[in-house]
Order: C-alpha cells, then structure tokens, then sequence
C-alpha cells in the first residue's frame, strides 16, 4: 500500500466518524484524535499545543473542506480542552499551557474493562488486591496529618450496616480540663468501580465523623480527568474528602487484569483530590460511636490504636 492510500483510507476512516457525531464536542474529539495519531503524540514529551493542532486542523479543512467542518479557533480550544478532562477520552493534557498527547493507558483500561464483560463471572471472583493492602498507606497519611491515635477497625461490627468506617484517626486536644476529639474516618475501596454506590459509606459515617474520606486506587496519570466522573460534585454535596491511592500505570493495570502485584512506598501514593470539610457532629452519634471504640475512658483513650513512636 503507497503512503497516498493509507492517507486515503485514514481520511475516509475520519469523514465517517465525523458523521457519526453529534455534537462539536464530537467533532473536536475526532479531528484532534486524528491529527495527534498523525503527529504520533502517543507521550507526555510529545505533547503539542493548541495552537500546533489548531493549525494542522487549518490544513485539513484546506485540503478537504467537504470533509472537515468549519470550528472557530475559540470553540475548538474549549472542547479540546474539556476532552482532555474526559475520563473516557483519549485525549490528555498534564497541566495549563503543557500540551495535549493522547494517553493510551485509557484504551488499555477500556480493553481490560471489554474482555471483564466477556468473562465476567471468572475474572470478578479473582481477588488479587485486598482492601488492607492499602490499610498501611493510609495510616501513615493519617499520621502525617497530626492524628494523634489511628487504627484499623475495619473488623468492627457494632454500628450497623454502613456504620463502621475501615481506619481511623483521633486528634485529641486538652486545655484547662476541657477535652476535645476530632475524629477523621478513612472509607477504603481497591478501585473507582462502582464508586457512586460505595462513596454513600463515607457519607454515612458524616453523623458521627467531623472528616469524612473516601479513598480508592487510580492510575496517577489520569487523576486529572476525574473531574469528569462527577466524583467532585458527590463530595461537595455531601460533605466528604477524596482520597486516592495514586499508582503507577503498569501497578493500575494489573490490578484491573487481577495479575499479581506489590505495593511498596516507591509505588503508592496518597492525593488528597478533595480536602475534607469539618462537620459539626451531633454529640450523641460521636458519642455512641467512641463508645463502641471502648475509648470513653481517658486512660483507654490514650491507649487506643496506634501512635508515632
């Protein structure tokens, strides 16, 4: 085949996905997949600007205007740039003025996602990552951010369905006689599936926790087109925190394949995507709540989990 007929076939392979779309943010879509293909932007170092695609774009409605449909400059700019935030689009920008590639690990977690379909029943009863896994990470982040006590109770079972959160953290603060806990719980997920059913956990626990989180594992390089989930919008309205487990691609895939793998500090991780806003709590729900923690008592309170040594 001479150059001129895969380019032949590449534009008629263009004109008829231009035609099944419906919408400019469509067509922006298409024409910036097709010109960063042809740029071979496939990586971050080889990201182009708007201003280079707008201008191959130019080009291609020169020299097939019945093909490529007439974009004003600014229309074209803004849906590249909301493609970009688009967790189903190929199309990735890292940062402002940092330039647009297409990002492959979408297609990849698209094919996995495909063949889960096809051999749903085998592949969804494989567990290969548990949710204490992640335990050790988040502990450490709780610590980090001054918890005075944190623990793992995510074996408990005394307060009902959606009532036990799996880690905690304790800010315990004492003036004059006066003692005050902030309590801060840690609602773990191994990954983003099914999150606007599971992240209603986290919101049960606001009637007790003065900061809610939700956490779960995503792939580093696509925390940035979360926004388009609607993940943002759930914790806003409810008043919860996000946490990610951010990884490493190659560690993302292997857990959506269910392969093995292993979790190290070189490989995970955690970004507070939404900083969770302080709830007012009612004193009889956190009180019921440190009463099943058996920390009613000072001396029990200071015993209570783990503290940095």
């Amino acid at each position: 085949m001479s150059v001129q007929d895969g380019k032949n076939i590449r534009i008629t392979e263009l004109k008829d996905s231009l035609q099944s779309s419906n919408d400019r943010y469509s067509e922006v879509r298409v024409i910036a997949e097709y010109i960063l293909i042809d740029l071979k932007s496939f990586e971050s170092i080889k990201s182009k600007s708007t201003k280079e695609i707008f201008k191959k774009y130019e080009n291609l409605k020169k020299d097939y205007p019945e093909v490529i449909p007439d974009i004003p400059r600014a229309t074209f700019a803004v849906f590249l740039s909301i493609n970009a935030r688009d967790q189903l689009s190929r199309i990735n920008c890292l940062g402002k003025k940092q330039g647009y590639f297409l990002e492959e690990l979408v297609s990849e977690i698209a094919e996995i996602e495909e063949l889960k379909n096809e051999e749903s029943k085998e592949l969804s009863e494989k567990e290969i990552v548990y949710e204490k896994d992640i335990y050790p990470f988040i502990k450490e982040w709780l610590f980090e951010k001054n918890h005075d006590r944190v623990a793992d109770i995510s074996m408990l079972k005394k307060n009902g369905k959606w009532g036990n959160p799996d880690l905690i953290g304790l800010n315990i603060e004492e003036m004059f006689g006066h003692l005050e806990i902030e309590i801060t719980t840690v609602e773990v997920k191994t990954t983003d599936d099914g999150w606007d059913r599971w992240i209603f956990e986290a919101v049960a626990h606001t009637r007790f926790s003065n900061r809610s989180y939700f956490a779960f594992i995503y792939p580093e390089d696509l925390i940035n087109k979360l926004d388009s989930t609607g993940l943002n919008l759930y914790a806003e309205h409810f008043n919860i925190g996000i946490l990610i487990i951010a990884v490493n691609r190659e560690t993302y895939l292997n857990i959506k394949k269910k392969e093995p793998i292993t979790f190290d500090e070189e490989s995970v991780s955690i970004v507070e995507y939404r900083h969770a806003p302080f709830n007012e709590t009612h004193i009889k729900f956190r009180k019921k709540f440190l009463e099943s923690l058996d920390v009613l008592e000072i001396g029990k309170l200071y015993e209570f989990g783990d503290k940095l040594s």
